[in-house]
C-alpha cells in the first residue's frame, strides 16, 4: 500500500483516540514540569500564594486590601539633574525624607505584605544613608531586590 504523505493518523489529531496508560503518563509529565518549575523558580510559588491569598482577602473576608507582588519604594525625591519632562523638580512633588530609622522601620512593614521590592527615587544615591537602606532592606528585612 503507498503511504500518501499528507495523511495524518487520527491519533494525532484526537487526544480520546489514545490509549489511558498514554494519557496517564503525559499528565504525570505535566505534574513532574509543574513541579520542576516551582523548584527552580521560586517566585513562581511567591506569584500562587499571592494570587490565592488575595482571593482569600477579597471574596472571602470582603477585603479591598490585596498584598502587591513588588513594591516600587521612593527613597527620596531629590535630583540634581534638570530633565526637562521630569515633575521631581515641582515643589508640590517633595515630600519630608524619613530618617534612617524611620525609612527602616517602614521596610519593615511593607515586608509583612510582599518580598519583592524595587528602591528608587529621584536619584536615590543623593541620599548619604542609601547603602545602609538598601542592606537593611536586602539583609535584615529579606527584601528579594529587584
Amino acid at each position: 500500500m503507498e503511504r500518501r504523505t499528507d495523511f495524518v493518523p487520527v491519533g494525532a489529531l484526537d487526544k480520546r483516540a489514545e490509549p489511558v496508560h498514554a494519557q496517564a503518563k503525559r499528565m504525570r509529565s505535566k505534574r513532574e514540569l509543574l513541579r520542576g518549575l516551582v523548584a527552580q523558580a521560586p517566585f513562581v510559588a511567591k506569584n500562587f500564594r499571592l494570587y490565592f491569598r488575595n482571593g482569600w482577602r477579597r471574596h472571602i473576608l470582603r477585603s479591598k486590601v490585596v498584598a502587591p507582588y513588588a513594591v516600587t519604594f521612593y527613597v527620596t525625591h531629590k535630583c540634581n539633574l534638570a530633565c526637562s519632562y521630569c515633575t521631581q523638580k515641582e515643589p508640590d512633588v517633595f515630600s519630608d525624607e524619613l530618617d534612617t530609622a524611620g525609612t527602616i522601620e517602614l521596610l519593615r512593614r511593607i515586608r509583612k505584605e510582599s518580598d519583592s521590592i524595587v528602591i528608587t527615587g529621584g536619584e536615590p544615591t543623593l541620599r548619604s544613608d542609601i547603602e545602609e537602606i538598601v542592606a537593611a532592606a536586602r539583609f535584615a528585612c529579606k527584601f528579594r531586590c529587584c
